[in-house]
């Protein structure tokens, strides 16, 4: 299968990397931390702020794909301190409500580091398109 690559140039540029990865009608969103276009971190020290970065960053993404939020099926979230896990929640919350669909399942996982210096919050996705959904029974 062959896969298709895509580094937005709204965002950092990876290192060795793709930002996101298209696999038939699946796509990988790689884990994305709070920087900005120029590699500055964004919100140092507050989680709430660092994880809205996040996910706008993954905004991005999904927005250069053509897919939404509503395409998301997988989100998983890596914290170092998960004592900041209700304001993540009410950030990520925020954001579902603002596009008004209920939110995806989520992974969250406390770690020791993130390869940023300084960064509290890393989020990754995966999304697909409605041809690769499965349906449930009763849907």
């Amino acid at each position: 299968m062959t896969h298709s690559r895509m580094n937005p140039d709204r965002l950092c540029r990876p290192s060795g990397y793709a930002h996101a990865l298209r696999a038939g009608d699946i796509y990988f969103l790689s884990g994305q931390v709070a920087l900005d276009a120029d590699r500055n971190l964004v919100g140092p020290g507050d989680v709430a702020v660092q994880t809205r970065k996040c996910l706008d960053n993954l905004s991005v993404l999904l927005d250069e794909l053509g897919l939404t939020w509503g395409d998301v099926a997988k989100l998983s979230m890596f914290l170092t301190d998960m004592s900041g896990i209700g304001k993540v929640r009410r950030v990520r919350g925020e954001l579902f409500a603002a596009e008004g669909i209920e939110p995806p399942a989520i992974t969250t996982v406390g770690v020791t580091a993130l390869a940023v210096e300084g960064a509290l919050i890393e989020i990754e996705a995966i999304a697909a398109t409605q041809a690769a959904r499965l349906a449930f029974p009763g849907d």
